[in-house]
């Protein structure tokens, strides 16, 4: 009779962890979830202190593919690991980042090291887009955020190319505002504000220009500004965010000799798209933005 008692209050203790851990999977589906658990008794934590451990001792000889190990524990999903809330939930409380960054320390875990290409630690985990491993390497005192690539490439560039990368922009800016070097260029004399701009990327824009050092006026090797880059792409919104911007100088030439005004007449001459009513629009509505900041410009 014991038994049979302590072998349905096993049944009944197995169902209760499965039902929970799957209502806690349903629930780190949903997009805007918060970490409502309770980790004071520490279970889970000292779980992930000794499996990180494991993962920095095993791959300590080549962080790069150790980046990817502590990725799939700690960014990419995977039924084959504790459940994904925990894992939010410890990240949320910066009990990960503690773990990793003593693991890091006592192992004397190299974060510049650079492969082949030139990408450092940090510039792989943001181009494969693992953000909790971006964070805590940004975040990390040892991380050079402004080491370059082979192209001449820093980590806020690489973000910048991508839409999906803004955290990792908001994590550099918050965290690194004083040591990033806001106005480094590529191997194309571009900056990061360039790059997001001439990639159409709104976000990134919005994030750089907050930075108080941020120079907009800089150019390339072309001669071409941000404002040069949108303008000869047609983006619209760009051009309108730069020129709402009081350091523009939209009079500037490029190594031709051109404003980025004449450039979008080049780019848009009404000869060429007059069968293109979606390239009319881009030119009139371009050559208006600009008509609009020489306006204001006048009465400022």
């Amino acid at each position: 009779m014991k038994n049979k008692i302590t072998t349905f209050s096993l049944i009944i203790i197995y169902s209760f962890i499965y039902l929970n851990n799957k209502t806690l999977w349903s629930m780190q589906k949903q997009k805007d979830y918060e970490c409502t658990l309770d980790l004071s008794n520490t279970i889970m934590l000292n779980y992930f202190d000794k499996l990180i451990k494991i993962k920095i001792k095993e791959s300590r000889s080549n962080i790069f593919y150790l980046i990817h190990s502590l990725a799939e524990i700690l960014d990419i999903d995977s039924s084959a690991h504790l459940n994904q809330q925990y894992k939010s939930c410890s990240f949320k409380f910066g009990d990960i980042n503690k773990i990793l960054s003593k693991y890091f320390k006592y192992y004397k875990i190299d974060v510049n090291t650079q492969n082949k290409t030139g990408d450092s630690p940090l510039i792989q985990a943001i181009n494969l887009n693992y953000k909790n491993i971006s964070k805590f390497l940004i975040k990390y005192p040892k991380t050079n955020i402004n080491l370059k690539n082979n192209d001449k490439q820093n980590a806020l560039m690489i973000a910048a190319e991508q839409p999906n990368r803004i955290k990792a922009i908001k994590y550099i800016i918050k965290y690194r505002n004083n040591n990033i070097d806001i106005n480094d260029k590529n191997k194309y004399k571009r900056t990061a504000l360039m790059i997001a701009a001439s990639n159409n990327n709104a976000e990134a824009l919005t994030l750089i220009l907050s930075h108080p050092y941020t120079n907009i006026n800089l150019k390339d090797q072309d001669g071409f500004t941000a404002l040069f880059l949108a303008s000869h792409l047609g983006l619209y919104n760009i051009v309108e965010m730069l020129l709402e911007q009081k350091e523009i100088d939209a009079d500037l030439t490029d190594n031709q000799g051109d404003t980025a005004e004449t450039i979008v007449i080049k780019s848009y001459n009404i000869s060429c798209i007059v069968k293109n009513k979606t390239l009319i629009n881009i030119y009139n509505n371009l050559i208006n933005l600009f008509q609009e900041h020489k306006i204001r410009k006048c009465l400022t």
